[in-house]
């Protein structure tokens, strides 16, 4: 989406996305998770309305999927205006380097250019993004957790808080330690693939 809006500069399309974008940026999760709740469970009746699998069912992992596609739906909503706007700004930087300039002066096609020159260059500061996003999505979110009733890490943090349950409150931390390094490795191998001038010794 952020590169569409870049290359749509200022077109009804651009602002249209932008749009789009500060709006999910704007409404509080739990004000559209109660909107999915209302539209897809209680109106269309095709999701469940909470909880992680249908009380007194057997396993299924059609089960687990149903359940689990508002709470993703909703913590991705956020996340992709955030990141289209950083998408946007970058490819716009680079799109005016000068480098990008010669290689369509050399009659390069356009998708080219796009694809190998102003693409992978753009795509620096967009890893770190997600990169820093990655903890917060896998740790939870509180007020998603308790609008689905999805016994989640977030929710166990705050009852183990509310409740000084030291040892939980200690794991947790532990965890979420854990994944903020294992997501700033995977971002610092991510940015060795896109751009061929890092490597690490």
């Amino acid at each position: 989406m952020g590169i569409v809006m870049a290359l749509k500069q200022y077109s009804l399309l651009d602002y249209a996305l932008t749009i789009v974008a500060f709006v999910n940026l704007s409404i509080p999760a739990f004000f559209v998770g109660l909107g999915f709740i209302y539209i897809f469970s209680l109106r269309l009746d095709i999701l469940p309305t909470y909880g992680m699998a249908t009380i007194g069912a057997p396993f299924s992992i059609t089960d687990r999927i149903l359940h689990l596609i508002m709470p993703t739906t909703i913590l991705g909503i956020f996340h992709a205006g955030e990141w289209a706007r950083y998408a946007r700004s970058s490819v716009l930087e680079v799109m005016r380097s000068d480098y990008v300039t010669v290689a369509r002066a050399k009659g390069l096609r356009e998708r080219v250019v796009i694809v190998r020159h102003v693409f992978r260059n753009a795509l620096l500061p967009i890893i770190t993004i997600v990169g820093l996003s990655i903890p917060r999505l896998m740790g939870g979110s509180i007020i998603v957790e308790t609008v689905f009733q999805w016994p989640g890490m977030g929710t166990l943090m705050y009852k183990a808080t509310t409740t000084q349950d030291y040892p939980i409150v200690m794991g947790i931390t532990l965890i979420a330690a854990t994944m903020i390094l294992v997501s700033n490795l995977v971002a610092d191998i991510a940015y060795a693939i896109a751009d061929p001038r890092i490597r690490y010794d």
